[in-house]
This record gives structure tokens, C-alpha cells and sequence, in this order.
């Protein structure tokens, strides 16, 4: 598509080469422009009907939840088919999955609130060990369909995503992102209302966690780079998470909205952030919602 645009459009505004800046909004185009795709009456209608047939009432909060795993890209006909051959090939990556078991007391917490989770997915590795009337494993049931992969991340309350491929669509229609386990911390969506809480990175020779300056600064894209560089990627235990989601939500309405102690972290991690040499290669405008966890840097500076 690209290729074709280039070719039509070669010397407009409609072509910007994308690779510049890593496919990042780095002028905040969907925070400050309305690039959503409007969804037609009977779309809406269908979907309504869709959760309504979960038990779902018109009003009722609802939470995109994504935890990305290996499966997918190894099991879809166009990258592997499920070949012994795929799992090797994707599994440099390996650094960004996050164990699904985990986050399962985050969701007791946001059901026992009222509101709706579903895990959201096309192909999963494994289903959630959780059962309740608000929750919808949709990667696991047998009517999924492409109207509600799209419409749920754009109509959703907010979403929770460890940074994979579709949250992008949260992005774009606006709607707050709670980035759980996500890393390399350089390359968070600044351009994005989102909080992001990353994965530990622990020093291999003295078992601590490794500096602010230090996690900005690794932002490798294999495996193997974290631990050639002396690194060992931990994840966030099941009451970080539950911790990091009820903080997020209470946020979302308003609660701790303005602590003065929490701006102060912000401001030091930004600053941190600005200096390092790659900044303006990832960054440009910044969504005054986007932050880092408060808990996240209280342990690490």
C-alpha cells in the first residue's frame, strides 16, 4: 500500500515515510486531530447485541485486556503455521511476553468493581484460569468475529496491553492505555494517554534492579542483547499488576489526580528521558496523560 501511495502521490503531504520515526505519532496526530473511523448504526447496534448476548448492560464499563504471548506469530499461516521452524524464528522477541496466570488478580479486582474484562486475542497460547459473569476470554470463544476485534478496543473504557500490534487502535479512537509489562521503556507511546509500567530489569552481577538512566538506555530489540549487556528481564509479579490496575483506574476517575509527589517523579523521569541520544528519534509531541508508574519509579530512583 505504501509502494502504491509513493507512486500516486510521490511529492504530496499524503506520503510520509513511515520508517523515520518507527510508525510513531511523534506530531500526536490522533490525540489532536480526529483520526477515528466512524462506526455505522448498524455496526454499533451489532456489537451491542454481541455483548448483550454475554450478559453485558448499555453503560457498564468495559477493559480491553491483551497480553501478548508466542503463539500467534508462530501459529498464523503467514508467519510460520505452527512449524517447529517458527517458534525459533520469532522467539527473539520473547522479552515482550508476559505470563497470562499473572494478571488474573488485577481481573478479580476490576470485575469486583463492576466492570466488564475481556482478554482480547485472535490466537492465544492459553486460556485464563479465571471464571466470572463479567469477564469473556474472547480468543477462546467461537464467535469471535472482525467487527468486535476493532470495535472493542475503540469503544472500550480503556485498555490494559503489554504493547502488541492492536492496541494501536485504542490509540487512534483516543481511549486510556495501561502498558503492563511493556518494554524497552525508550520507546514508550509518549504520544499516547497511557501509563506504562515496564518490566524489571535486574543487574545479573549484584541482583538489583538496574538504574532509571540504565533502563532508558537499553532499548534492545532481542533477548539476547538484555542479557549480553549484564541483564536479566523480570516481569511484574501478579500484585504489581493488581497494584499498577487499580492505581490506573482510580486515576481514570480522578482519584490522586494531582500529587505533588508523583509530578515530582514524572519530571525527573522525562528529564531522564530527554537526555538520552535517541530521544528524538522515537519522540516528538507528548500527550499531557502520558506518565510513568508512580510505583514503578518510587523502587527505581
Amino acid at each position: 500500500l505504501d509502494g502504491w501511495n509513493q507512486i500516486l502521490f510521490r511529492h504530496s503531504s499524503l506520503h510520509a515515510d513511515s520508517t523515520i520515526f518507527n510508525s510513531r505519532d511523534v506530531d500526536g496526530s490522533f490525540a489532536q486531530e480526529d483520526a477515528s473511523v466512524v462506526f455505522l448504526d448498524s455496526e454499533n447496534a451489532a456489537a451491542h447485541n454481541w455483548l448483550e448476548s454475554k450478559g453485558w448492560t448499555m453503560g457498564e464499563p468495559i477493559i480491553c485486556l491483551l497480553v501478548r504471548d508466542s503463539k500467534f506469530l508462530s501459529s498464523h499461516p503467514m508467519t510460520g503455521n505452527g512449524k517447529e521452524w517458527a517458534f525459533k524464528n520469532w522467539s527473539y522477541h520473547d522479552y515482550r511476553d508476559s505470563e497470562i496466570e499473572t494478571y488474573i488478580e488485577a481481573v478479580r479486582w476490576l470485575v469486583d468493581q463492576g466492570v466488564w474484562v475481556i482478554r482480547m486475542g485472535k490466537i492465544a497460547e492459553r486460556e485464563i484460569n479465571f471464571q466470572h459473569p463479567k469477564f469473556v476470554d474472547y480468543a477462546f470463544i467461537e464467535d469471535q468475529n472482525d467487527l468486535m476485534d476493532i470495535w472493542l478496543f475503540a469503544n472500550a473504557s480503556a485498555t490494559i496491553s503489554t504493547g502488541t500490534g492492536p492496541d494501536i487502535i485504542a490509540n487512534i479512537y483516543n481511549r486510556p492505555v495501561l502498558y503492563l509489562n511493556y518494554i524497552p521503556l525508550g520507546l514508550l507511546h509518549s504520544w499516547s494517554n497511557s501509563t506504562t509500567a515496564p518490566k524489571k530489569l535486574i543487574d545479573q552481577s549484584s541482583s538489583e534492579c538496574a538504574s532509571l538512566e540504565i533502563c532508558i538506555r537499553s532499548s534492545f530489540g532481542r533477548t539476547s542483547e538484555y542479557y549480553e549487556h549484564g541483564l536479566v528481564v523480570a516481569d511484574l509479579s501478579s500484585e504489581e499488576i493488581r497494584l499498577e490496575v487499580k492505581e490506573f483506574w482510580h486515576r481514570l476517575h480522578g482519584k490522586n489526580a494531582h500529587d505533588p509527589a508523583d509530578e515530582l517523579l514524572q519530571m525527573h523521569f522525562w528529564k531522564a528521558l530527554e537526555i538520552w541520544p535517541e530521544y528524538r528519534k522515537f519522540h516528538g509531541w507528548r500527550h499531557p496523560n502520558c506518565k510513568v508508574s508512580s510505583s514503578w519509579l518510587r523502587q527505581t530512583i
